[in-house]
């Protein structure tokens, strides 16, 4: 008997051994309704990485979230700019970088007849400025003999803080020219420094009109 006829011989007497008995299976369980359920294993260890993976994701989710929140804060309650108004009524107003007040803050008793029982605590800046301006009017701190006013802004970026000062000049300009008032508006950016914050601590000012009467004195001083 040659290798070939021995291996085909071998061959059908372990087919005959080992029958097809899937077939049979299949059928056994469609008669009872059944299907076959095929089950993976997990060890221990791929466990223990889900486990951590799924730990990372989720503080990646608070620290992601926290971020954004700590971030929309600040832009909501955080003070982006001061905007000091004088003429002899002093009165400072807080906003946030979306120009929403945050605070009026009036800071002589003058002030404090302007602002009145006014609440301004998230309203939109130029309306504030409107109606500080309004009461000024009304109570008579604006007039054909004091028509003049200072509008000074301290704010974190200079870029913004010089347009926001542009745009409140124009605005104050419009309303001071109304029913043949003829005001006049004086307007600048504060530059910050430990000089200016205590010369408006010491007597009671905003930095604006601190900064102004630096000014004055350095052009009194340089003339003598």
């Amino acid at each position: 008997m040659t290798d070939r006829k021995l291996n085909d011989k071998i061959r059908r007497a372990f087919e005959k051994a080992t029958p097809d008995v899937l077939d049979a299976v299949l059928s056994e369980c469609n008669k009872k309704g059944q299907g076959i359920t095929m089950t993976t294993t997990r060890t221990k260890e791929k466990d223990r990485w889900i486990g951590k993976l799924a730990g990372l994701a989720a503080c990646l989710c608070l620290f992601v979230g926290a971020g954004f929140g700590a971030a929309a804060y600040r832009v909501n309650h955080t003070v982006d700019a001061t905007v000091s108004l004088d003429v002899n009524p002093s009165i400072e107003i807080q906003v946030n970088q979306k120009e929403r007040v945050l605070d009026v803050i009036p800071l002589n008793e003058d002030g404090k007849v302007i602002v009145g029982t006014m609440d301004f605590s998230g309203s939109d800046l130029n309306v504030t400025v409107n109606a500080l301006i309004g009461s000024m009017l009304q109570n008579g701190y604006l007039n054909d003999r004091a028509n003049s006013i200072l509008i000074s802004v301290d704010g974190s970026s200079q870029t913004r803080g010089a347009a926001l000062q542009g745009r409140l000049t124009a605005e104050v300009n419009k309303l001071l020219q109304k029913d043949g008032f003829n005001g006049a508006v004086l307007s600048q950016t504060v530059v910050q420094s430990e000089e200016l914050e205590t010369l408006a601590a010491e007597y009671g000012i905003t930095r604006g009109r601190a900064q102004l009467i630096q000014e004055i004195l350095r052009e009194l001083l340089a003339e003598t």
